[in-house]
């Protein structure tokens, strides 16, 4: 019960807050649209400051309500992952059109898991692929099965490797980036709070998987998923 009130009270904190933040960012947009002799270009970059601040807090306020609403979830439902990435790249389009992306996805098969979850969690990955591109070259994204050496008695898992070509992470850097908050580039450049690969190893956590990340083969990211295998 005191889970149920705790994630109760955190859905009701962070509509809460959310409603006056936009309501204040709504209105620094309204002020900063107004005629340039209205305002001189200190007090508008100010007011633009601020309305990206309380954006962020707004956003802050919905991802700690939804970082702390994951529950372990039941394993026993079988999940199409390829049905699954069909749905993140749908909701990705237009970011996959914009940046030129090409995204190859082989065939992964059925798992353990909660479809919600595991779309949350490949949204994640793909989105940050796309989002932390080399500058110098078109993104390429690359999502496959590895083999998993099954052990006697223990369930049988599958392993998805989703590779980009991107700016990659530090090897000193590769378990921070699952810390909450964690941020390894000035929000200026790339926007977000530092939630998402912390979501991310919650919820497969959670299913009784493993997440983990290593250089990828092209000076990119490569993380590595592992989650129960079904059938």
């Amino acid at each position: 019960r005191s889970r149920q009130e705790l994630d109760e009270i955190s859905q009701i904190a962070s509509r809460g807050l959310q409603m006056p933040l936009q309501r204040i960012a709504v209105l620094g947009e309204l002020l900063g649209s107004e005629p340039s002799d209205a305002m001189d270009g200190n007090r508008r970059a100010q007011l633009k400051t601020l309305t990206d601040e309380v954006r962020d807090m707004s956003e802050l306020a919905k991802g700690l309500a939804d970082y702390a609403h994951v529950e372990r979830a039941p394993v026993d439902q079988v999940v199409d992952l390829d049905e699954v990435l069909r749905e993140v790249q749908r909701d990705l389009a237009g970011q996959i059109a914009q940046t030129g992306a090409e995204v190859s996805v082989e065939p992964l098969g059925g798992v353990l898991g909660n479809a919600d979850q595991l779309r949350q969690v490949f949204w994640n990955l793909l989105d940050n692929a796309l989002k932390f591109r080399d500058p110098g070259r078109p993104p390429q994204i690359r999502v496959g099965l590895e083999p998993v050496a099954d052990r006697p008695g223990a369930p049988a898992r599958v392993a998805v490797r989703v590779e980009d070509n991107g700016i990659g992470i530090p090897a000193d850097q590769h378990d921070a980036v699952f810390e909450a908050f964690a941020r390894l580039h000035p929000r200026e450049a790339y926007p977000g709070i530092g939630l998402g690969l912390s979501f991310c190893r919650k919820i497969v956590e959670g299913l009784d998987g493993t997440i983990d990340v290593e250089d990828g083969s092209e000076e990119g990211s490569s993380f590595r998923v592992t989650l129960r295998r079904a059938g």
